[in-house]
């Protein structure tokens, strides 16, 4: 499955907050096993690792922001975000708490390393980083799914002819078909009672289908239609001939060849 986010600049620094703010509140509640310490100490310990935990994303997404901005991502890059979370999370606790715990807790290394205390914590400010980012990762992508689903329902196409006056503005669901009809194109679309109506645009098909060629639903099936994907019904082959039927339109649409495997496969999707 696709996990893929496209993070903005701000958004990096909006998540290590939250990532920050999840380890605070879970080793300030304690709800893991802190050792019994005094309360400063106690809130040097939180507050650095915490910090740990929300800069280590940081740095995981300016190392490596082309990864995660990937369409393909995957499993094992998923694996390896983990490990690289894991390795920054143990280099940036190791190093505060050799320069820092140390000088304030002489039996530090007694009552805290030699009882695995210190890597339990580590791998967990790791693994934490890491379910925060997926989590993230994984809403954002179905909530970007979501809007662009959206869209595509009220996005209009602009249809413009030779005359900068001349234009067609359709939603993307009421453009049916486009016929050349010599120098000029027949546009065929659904009014507001979802009635087929037509129009002339003096244009050429060639460019017309230029306007459309970012509209992902619109496909060139002929040298002179161009069809909405969504509106056709069925295939028909006759003397090694094949046509469609396209709602709403009474005529049969005939296909190309190098355009008849798209429509097969489109069909037997919607099966």
């Amino acid at each position: 499955m696709k996990t893929s986010v496209e993070f903005s600049y701000r958004k990096p620094v909006l998540t290590s907050l939250i990532i920050f703010t999840i380890t605070f509140v879970l080793l300030h509640f304690e709800a893991f096993g802190n050792p019994v310490r005094t309360i400063a100490w106690k809130h040097h310990f939180i507050l650095a690792y915490s910090l740990i935990a929300g800069i280590s994303f940081f740095i995981y997404y300016a190392l490596f922001s082309t990864i995660i901005n990937s369409k393909n991502w995957n499993l094992w890059k998923d694996i390896s975000a983990f490990l690289l979370i894991l390795v920054l999370v143990t280099v940036f606790i190791l190093l505060f708490n050799i320069f820092y715990i140390e000088t304030i807790d002489s039996n530090y290394n007694d009552n805290f390393v030699h009882d695995g205390r210190l890597y339990y914590y580590m791998c967990f400010v790791g693994i934490v980083n890491f379910l925060i980012i997926i989590f993230l990762d994984f809403y954002q992508y179905h909530k970007q799914k979501a809007i662009k689903g959206s869209v595509e329902k009220t996005q209009k196409i602009i249809l413009e002819g030779k005359n900068k006056y001349e234009k067609i503005i359709l939603d993307i669901d009421d453009l049916v078909l486009i016929e050349a009809f010599g120098n000029y194109v027949l546009v065929y679309y659904l009014n507001h009672e979802n009635h087929i109506e037509k129009n002339i645009i003096r244009n050429s098909f060639s460019i017309i289908g230029e306007q459309l060629e970012t509209i992902e639903k619109m496909k060139r099936i002929h040298r002179s239609y161009i069809v909405n994907i969504d509106k056709v019904i069925n295939l028909e082959m006759r003397n090694r001939k094949a046509t469609i039927k396209v709602k709403f339109i009474d005529e049969m649409i005939p296909v190309s060849k190098t355009s008849l495997r798209e429509i097969e496969t489109f069909l037997n999707c919607k099966k």
